[in-house]
């Protein structure tokens, strides 16, 4: 049973990272495209048009300025998954470990009790009746 809850769970988490990656693979490359089209619209000079009795300035410099500002945090949060990404593998292995490492302790230990109770039958009595405050219900 454990063995395909540990496949699915690993399953899981490679579906999540093949997602992962084809998002920020898409994420990138919209982000190529408008890096290359905002350098395009930054070297176009600032155009007016008159609209009834009145002027309007169109800055190409100020439209690029706030496609980056929406550009630039995607970006930013893809590759902060990524890195996110690697590191929950290596904490996720790192807890399995520690998890294994405290059971083992937890096989030690009882082996242990059973050693020491096996040599001598009345020690669980003699520790009774000399630490009454530990044994109370």
């Amino acid at each position: 049973m454990r063995d395909n809850v540990s496949w699915l769970l690993s399953w899981l988490g490679s579906f999540r990272e093949v997602g992962a990656a084809i998002l920020s693979v898409a994420v990138i490359v919209l982000t190529a495209v408008v890096l290359w089209n905002t350098v395009d619209l930054v070297s176009k000079p600032p155009q007016t048009y008159a609209v009834g009795t009145e002027t309007l300035t169109y800055s190409p410099f100020d439209r690029a300025k706030d496609i980056l500002n929406i550009v630039i945090p995607l970006f930013s949060a893809v590759l902060a998954y990524w890195l996110g990404v690697k590191s929950e593998g290596d904490t996720n292995k790192a807890q399995q470990r520690a998890l294994e490492d405290h059971r083992a302790r937890g096989r030690r230990s009882d082996r242990i009790l059973e050693a020491i109770l096996s040599v001598d039958g009345q020690v669980l009595g003699r520790a009774r009746q000399q630490y009454p405050e530990a044994f109370a219900e």
